[in-house]
């Protein structure tokens, strides 16, 4: 007799792997169609070994590519229909910063005029007349100003999706579990074998304790840990690479009277002249912490911290012993804060890196040692890169050729902001009558094609 899923008292109408914000996003609309559905997370389900941990994340309508900033669009449109939304999203507006003739600023300029998003367009002097954290700007520079951009908080959202929205009967969350195998069954539903994720029990009682699931249809949303799960379950292998990387929280010296905005510098930093250093600074204004603002590198600094594995910083994390953030990383923001929001345009960095503290703004004489031996002040978290920087959302090949697994990966650090959205598309892709190369009926399924990045 063939084997489905109708023979097992555990059946589902469909699983969800992860419950990172993309998990999260799926399970919360999936149960608004009442469906039957399970989740499954390796973790504690508010973890901090993935990309969806914190309490702050950019949503911008501003982007260079206008896919992404129709989508976005679409996402903040999404995320304001959400019951009390304002619990977890700030207007701020937003900055993109860079020299009049960098490549990202200019496309972001094309991008906002061509889709008529409101914005403004503004000079050197303007930034530094209306932006205190940007008064040594350099002459030469624009910037685009969108005012509906703003901060999502992570921590609010997935508890709104996964605790406090429409919870009914039809569906299970398994947090601390482990898929160890996954079986596609004749007729196309799916077979999970799950045991407890303890690293520390025998291994002996763990085998005991496995559990089968059936699921009839499969949504895998893992994250920073997609490409040890598609080789180890699906014998596929995929460029992808792991990245850590650790935001900084500064104090304020004074009070902002006014609203700052969400704020990213594309192209090389004009301070340092000797080397070319695109790194991609972006920043929060007060929010998270009182009395501190929050910035980061949108790209890697150091390749010690490229590919790193996500399985062995998350056994780290449980001992506590997670590695410190190299020193020239944090030194490499503190600078570039420096420079430029220094009241004095003619501070500079001689070349034995002494400068001239001379801003008003922020409190930048801290060492590194204060930083990173005062909790909170120096935070991890995971980038999930593919080469393109380009999402993969797209079906899974399966034996029996049916298009009922599919796959969110790839974040690549800039995923959260449409993490409402992408619930919904991967549910869309799961439909039957989604042949049209379209997603929604108007997001391209080649852009984000698993063909991309898969290694043949």
């Amino acid at each position: 007799m063939a084997q489905t899923t109708d023979n097992y008292i555990n059946t589902f109408d469909l699983c969800i792997v992860g419950s990172g914000i993309a998990g999260s996003s799926t399970f919360y609309h999936a149960k608004q169609n009442n469906q039957k559905v399970l989740l499954i997370e390796k973790f504690e389900l508010f973890h901090s070994k993935g990309s969806s941990h914190g309490e702050s994340r950019i949503i911008r309508l501003a982007y260079n590519d206008p896919v992404y900033s129709e989508m976005s669009e679409e996402s903040l449109s999404m995320w304001k229909e959400l019951k009390n939304y304002q619990d977890f999203f700030k207007q701020t507006g937003g900055l993109d910063i860079g020299h009049e003739n960098e490549l990202t600023v200019n496309q972001v300029i094309n991008v906002v005029k061509e889709r008529n998003i409101s914005h403004e367009i503004l000079k050197s002097n303007e930034i530094r007349e209306r932006f205190p954290l940007f008064k040594n700007i350099p002459d030469n520079h624009v910037a685009v100003y969108q005012p509906q951009a703003g901060i999502l908080n992570p921590k609010k959202i997935k508890e709104k999706l996964l605790l406090s929205e429409s919870i009914n009967n039809n569906t299970t969350i398994l947090q601390k579990m482990n898929i160890t195998k996954i079986i596609e069954l004749d007729d196309g539903s799916f077979q999970l074998f799950v045991k407890p994720n303890n690293q520390n029990q025998d291994s002996e009682l763990q085998e005991k304790e496995e559990t089968i699931y059936h699921t009839k249809k499969l949504i895998i949303c893992v994250g920073a840990y997609t490409k040890h799960f598609l080789k180890q379950h699906f014998n596929l292998n995929i460029k992808f690479e792991v990245w850590r990387m650790s935001y900084v929280f500064w104090k304020l010296k004074q009070k902002d009277t006014k609203q700052q905005p969400v704020w990213i510098f594309w192209g090389n930093d004009p301070f340092i002249k000797d080397e070319n250093l695109n790194l991609g600074y972006y920043g929060f204004p007060e929010y998270e912490k009182e009395g501190f603002i929050k910035s980061a590198l949108h790209h890697m600094y150091l390749n010690e911290e490229r590919d790193i594995d996500p399985e062995e910083r998350a056994k780290l994390i449980d001992l506590n012993q997670e590695w410190k953030v190299p020193k020239k990383k944090i030194e490499v923001i503190q600078t570039f804060l420096r420079s430029v929001s220094s009241v004095n345009k003619e501070d500079k960095i001689d070349n034995n890196n002494d400068y001239n503290n001379n801003t008003d703004y922020l409190e930048l004489n801290e060492s590194y040692e204060d930083l990173i031996n005062e909790e909170g002040r120096i935070v991890t978290c995971l980038y999930e890169m593919t080469p393109t920087e380009d999402f993969i959302i797209d079906y899974i090949p399966t034996k029996s050729g049916k298009k009922n697994c599919v796959i969110f990966g790839g974040g690549s650090g800039h995923g959260f902001k449409f993490g409402i959205l992408l619930g919904k598309m991967l549910l869309d892709l799961l439909k039957e009558e989604n042949n049209n190369g379209l997603i929604l009926g108007k997001y391209p399924r080649e852009k984000f094609s698993l063909n991309n990045v898969l290694i043949n």
